[in-house]
This record gives structure tokens, C-alpha cells and sequence, in this order.
């Protein structure tokens, strides 16, 4: 709760007096999340500026060392780095992973059974 007190303050300007007394309780939680929501954004906005410089390095190396590579553009980007309006598609890596584990587990049973038919 401090720390949700600190942004309040911090973005409004405003003293603990007012935030702790003057506020009705409803605003106050109301203003929390706001703050709360709102640090987020921003946090993402820097993360965003980053990845537009490494954005560009990654373009610039795929092209010097692979000349058939397709450049990705902004968004494509930052969808892979999960900071883009859509999130990376990663169902197909999670079946693959499903199938390996169901796999494991029956060559694991399949040991198993082979180990009780000996004793």
C-alpha cells in the first residue's frame, strides 16, 4: 500500500495528509490502480523504445549474415519479444512439447512394465 501511496504522490504532487485523510477511500483505491496501471504502460513504452534500437541492430545483422532473410518489420518484432498488440504464437512449440512429454512418459511406463516382467 506504501508503495501505491508513493506513485499517488509522486504523479499528483500531493502530501500523505491528503492522500491518507483528505481522499475518500474509494478514490484512493480508484487511484491506485490507475497509478498502478499507468506505471505499467509506461514501463512497456520504455521497454518498446529499447526494442526499437535492438530492433534495427537485428535487422542489420540478419541482412550482413543472412542475405535471404526477410526483415521483419516493427511490429512483427515486438509481437516476438511479447511487447507488440498480438503476443507470440508459441502454441505450436507448446504441442511439440506435449507430444515429446506423452512420448517420454510411455517409453518411462515401457521400462517400467520390461523391469516387472524380469523380477
Amino acid at each position: 500500500m506504501r508503495r501505491a501511496i508513493d506513485r499517488i504522490q509522486r504523479r499528483y504532487g500531493w502530501t500523505d495528509e491528503y492522500v491518507t485523510k483528505v481522499l475518500p477511500y474509494a478514490r484512493l483505491r480508484q487511484l491506485m490502480e490507475d497509478t498502478a496501471r499507468w506505471e505499467q504502460e509506461e514501463i512497456r513504452e520504455r521497454y518498446r523504445q529499447q526494442a526499437f534500437i535492438s530492433w534495427q541492430s537485428y535487422n542489420l545483422l540478419s541482412s550482413m549474415f543472412n542475405k535471404d532473410a526477410e526483415p521483419l518489420t516493427f511490429g512483427e518484432y515486438l509481437n516476438l519479444l511479447g511487447l507488440g498488440d498480438k503476443a507470440a504464437d508459441h502454441s505450436e512449440e507448446e504441442n511439440v512439447t506435449k507430444e515429446q512429454a506423452i512420448e517420454k512418459a510411455k517409453s518411462i511406463l515401457m521400462l517400467l512394465k520390461d523391469g516387472e516382467s524380469h523380477d
